[in-house]
């Protein structure tokens, strides 16, 4: 059992297209508050998501210019333990030699 007939749904179609304020009316009697409200939700979901990723971007930046910094400090840090291990292995070389030349003459 059709409630209208073919004229009347036509007319309601055509209102529906036409008309705005019948078509919020319609909208409103056939959709819930959660779906009308649907594209504001979506617009601060959006803006929340780009000021995240703008966050995320700044966060990654600032990570990568510490791993930076820490690889220089790490690297000059090597070159001093290496310049140290020098400096004390010439130093035992000199000691080695004196121990062996005290020896010498204690043996003389």
């Amino acid at each position: 059992m059709a409630l209208m007939d073919e004229v009347a749904r036509q007319q309601f179609l055509e209102s529906l297209r036409n008309d705005e304020e019948f078509r919020a009316a319609v909208r409103r009697e056939l959709l819930t508050e959660e779906l009308l409200s649907l594209p504001q939700t979506v617009t601060a979901l959006s803006g929340d998501v780009r000021a995240l990723v703008e966050t995320t971007r700044n966060l990654l930046q600032t990570s990568v210019a510490g791993f930076e910094n820490i690889g220089r400090e790490v690297a000059q840090h090597k070159a001093q333990t290496a310049a140290g291990f020098t400096t004390a292995g010439a130093r035992f070389d000199q000691l080695g030699a004196a121990i062996a030349e005290l020896k010498r003459e204690r043996g003389s």
